[in-house]
């Protein structure tokens, strides 16, 4: 049977005669929408990435206020086996490939060095660890008080620090073998990186870019820019700038690139790990004449992308162009969010369908891909196998649901499911549907 033909049953609202013309067909334009291992797993790792430089506080406040939502879309099908971690974005005056540079002001050496962090929360240890154990007990946890209080505070993690934001290189120290970080990051467990920042990623390649230098002009975090994204106009003179995209080629700052292949390939496969980032997006994107502070003196300057009303004051953002370049590499496994906004409730709860998607449920947004045209495989060591929609006699097959205790944040809560005979723990489930 057609997947249009299976949706006309599923539907009932459609018949087929000799007349009609036939079904659609999937093009060129079918898209991942998602990608799971056919055995899901309980465990779920969240690391919070959270840029803790000057002018961050309300960025940090505002997902706190959303914290209700974001745990309640967590326990909706059952609260999973939890490991939530934050790490900031201070990396000092390091770099991936030379020495740290000199001190910066108060910034030196490796900064926080991606060590996770609590900030004065009511945590034994350096993550949050709440799973399920066996008897009346139920659950096993670290913490004192609720959830949303103690992950609340750990959010706060202060305004003070560096301005070069490493957020993606802070991120891999997080989780790359970091002796300080033992027990966090579960090798069977599926993993949730969530950044949270008003201003794009400088994961800094030479500590050259923290030092006086003709070369890269004053230092500042324009610097940034200038060596960690390229457009088809220069970045030397003021204007707006089109087809903005991260420097792969940079020797300054690292290529996002690099980034992409460490989160896919971190646990074995691309399916087990996704990258949420919350920040100011990528266009418009121009370059000002800004006066520095405390000065008199005019430097060139990365303008604001985006403004809005903070619980505190007005607030500003930064285009995202390195950070929208990584959620979109990484096709379903990367969601792009504004930080231009106070409320931040539904992003926080269609964050969490990306770890429900690593849990085996693929919920589909029905504005932007048309459920009746996709196509399911099912990777794994023995090859490749498409599966069709079922129909009553396919042991491997999937189906359309409406689920909206699963998928409450999609238009229509349709849910993909696939019915699985004998899966094995090497396999998994991708689906691409056909764009709208």
């Amino acid at each position: 049977m057609s997947r249009f033909a299976f949706a006309c049953l599923l539907l009932g609202a459609c018949t087929l005669t000799h007349d009609d013309p036939p079904p659609p067909t999937p093009t060129s334009s079918m898209i991942e929408v998602a990608t799971y291992p056919a055995i899901p797993t309980s465990k779920l790792d969240i690391l919070f990435q959270v840029d803790n430089s000057p002018s961050v506080a309300d960025v940090q406040q505002a997902f706190v206020g959303a914290l209700p939502d974001f745990l309640a879309a967590i326990d909706v099908n059952g609260r999973p086996d939890l490991h939530i971690g934050v790490v900031n974005s201070d990396l000092g005056t390091s770099a991936s490939t030379t020495p740290p540079a000199p001190a910066l002001g108060n910034r030196a050496g490796e900064g926080f060095a991606g060590n996770l962090q609590v900030s004065n929360a009511p945590v034994s240890g350096t993550f949050i660890s709440d799973v399920s154990v066996e008897g009346p007990v139920g659950r096993n946890v670290n913490y004192t008080g609720d959830l949303v209080s103690a992950l609340g505070t750990m959010l706060k993690v202060g305004a003070v620090g560096c301005g070069f934001e490493q957020q993606l290189r802070a991120t891999r120290e997080a989780l790359d073998g970091n002796s300080n970080n033992a027990g966090f990051a579960r090798s069977d467990a599926n993993l949730l990186v969530v950044v949270l920042t008003d201003e794009d990623d400088c994961s800094v390649r030479d500590s050259a870019m923290f030092q006086a230098s003709a070369e890269l002009g004053t230092v500042q975090s324009f610097r940034c820019t200038r060596f960690g994204v390229t457009c088809d106009q220069p970045l030397d003179s003021e204007g707006t700038k089109t087809n903005c995209r991260p420097d792969e080629a940079s020797a300054y700052v690292d290529g996002i690139q690099s980034y992409t292949d460490f989160f896919s390939s971190l646990r074995g496969d691309r399916a087990r790990t996704a990258v949420a980032v919350i920040a100011a997006p990528p266009t418009p994107f121009a370059v000002e004449l800004r006066t520095l502070a405390g000065t008199h003196t005019s430097e060139l300057a990365l303008a604001h992308g985006c403004d809005w009303e903070g619980s505190t004051g007005p607030e500003v953002g930064d285009p995202g162009v390195r950070l929208a370049a990584l959620t979109d590499q990484l096709q379903s496994h990367g969601l792009f969010h504004t930080v231009c906004q106070q409320n931040q409730r539904q992003h926080a709860r269609e964050i969490v369908n990306l770890a429900n998607q690593m849990a085996g449920i693929a919920c589909l947004d029905t504005r932007a891909v048309d459920a009746t045209l996709c196509d399911v495989t099912v990777d794994g060591a023995s090859g490749t196998r498409k599966i069709p929609a079922c129909d009553g006699a396919a042991t491997d097959c999937f189906e359309l649901v409406t689920d909206a205790a699963a998928c409450p944040t999609t238009v229509d809560n349709t849910r993909l499911v696939t019915h699985l005979s004998s899966p094995t723990s090497d396999e998994y489930v991708r689906v691409s549907c056909s764009q709208r």
